[in-house]
């Protein structure tokens, strides 16, 4: 087995677990109960399991839509930004080059 090199104690794993152990608890508070077994208390988790899919095709096109609606308009701000870049003073282009820097432009 390959050699799984650790960058730091939270990584990306020990989140995504730690988000599931969350969402058993909230469940567990919110029904009383844990997760059934498919056909106990009349759950059917293979129906119930296709329906959150679609669910979450719906919201992950909402976030990709709105992902791409804002990346046009950061980049529609670039394009202004760099037509008047040139009037900006040479003592402020430092400053503003600073600040672009750190918000990845």
């Amino acid at each position: 087995m390959k050699e799984v090199k650790v960058v730091s104690e939270e990584t990306n794993n020990k989140l995504i677990l730690e988000a599931i152990k969350d969402r058993l608890k909230l469940g567990n508070v919110k029904f009383g109960h844990d997760m059934p077994k498919d056909g106990e208390m009349n759950r059917d988790n293979m129906n119930e399991a296709y329906e959150e899919v679609i669910d979450l095709v719906i919201y992950i096109a909402g976030v990709i839509i709105s992902d791409i609606t804002m990346k046009d308009r950061y980049k529609k701000g670039y394009e202004i930004l760099h037509q008047y870049y040139d009037s900006i003073s040479d003592e402020e282009k430092p400053i503003v080059n600073k600040q672009l820097d750190e918000i990845g432009l």
